[in-house]
């Protein structure tokens, strides 16, 4: 505990101008005497008065018992997130760490050892500009759950964090086929589970695209009987410096109705 009881031993005349507050405790840990099992330790408390304290004797030594365990260090690298909302018409780009990226943390080994990743989060609510913070990194376990890091200690206690905010804009997919149905069919319509598709970029990216073009290629309709039915990866057909608002999205449906 962070209190200690003791007796003050003084003429009347000491004692009774005393309070609480003229008293300090100190254990000084340099004193600090290891048992065998070097699991455990005491060091012994020296009590204090700010006044009159040669004039005083003190009752029974006590001693500060304390548990010890080994001292562990790691490594990790610091993950980058954001959180909140930014400004509506616009979405978030690219979120990373900037200094340090690598963080040590020190401490008893029962905790460190608990350590699965640390992740540096920057709130983006309501932005619309890129924007840079200096935020305290989280240490998490493997299940997620924060870690208390009063008993530890961190290379760094601030990291910087970067968050770029991005244009966004809708727009639609383009469909062409290739090849020619069997003898006696022929196409009668082509869908997909998705008819728009929400990007983001740079103003000087999305301002040309109108659309986004699946090449003939891809849906290759030569000889069939029946309906076509293709995962495509719309990832692949995205401008450079675009990106989808939605990472769902990055699989696409597309179906080709082939009648007789």
């Amino acid at each position: 505990t962070n209190t200690v009881t003791f007796s003050a031993i003084a003429k009347r005349s000491y004692l009774e101008k005393l309070e609480d507050t003229n008293f300090t405790a100190a254990a000084d840990l340099s004193r600090m005497v290891v048992d065998k099992d070097e699991q455990t330790a005491v060091v012994p408390i020296e009590i204090r008065s700010s006044i009159y304290n040669s004039e005083i004797t003190y009752g029974e030594k006590q001693y500060l018992k304390l548990s010890l365990e080994n001292l562990m260090s790691r490594q990790f690298q610091i993950y980058a997130d954001s959180r909140g909302d930014v400004t509506e018409g616009w979405a978030v780009g690219n979120v990373k760490v900037t200094n340090p990226t690598v963080i040590k943390v020190s401490g008893p080994e029962s905790i460190v050892s608990t350590v699965s990743k640390v992740v540096a989060t920057i709130d983006v609510s309501d932005m619309s500009v890129d924007l840079s913070d200096n935020v305290v990194p989280v240490l998490l376990t493997e299940k997620n759950k924060e870690i208390d890091t009063t008993r530890l200690t961190l290379s760094s206690s601030y990291v910087t964090i970067t968050a770029q905010i991005l244009n966004t804009k809708e727009v639609p997919l383009n469909y062409k086929t290739s090849g020619s149905p069997a003898d006696d069919y022929y196409m009668t319509g082509i869908s997909a589970n998705v008819s728009k598709l929400k990007v983001k970029g740079a103003a000087s990216a999305l301002n040309p695209l109108t659309s986004i073009e699946i090449p003939e290629e891809i849906l290759n309709i030569s000889g069939a009987t029946e309906d076509i039915v293709t995962e495509v990866d719309i990832t692949e057909y995205l401008p450079e410096g675009v990106e989808l608002v939605d990472n769902t999205q990055s699989s696409i449906t597309v179906t080709i109705a082939i009648d007789q």
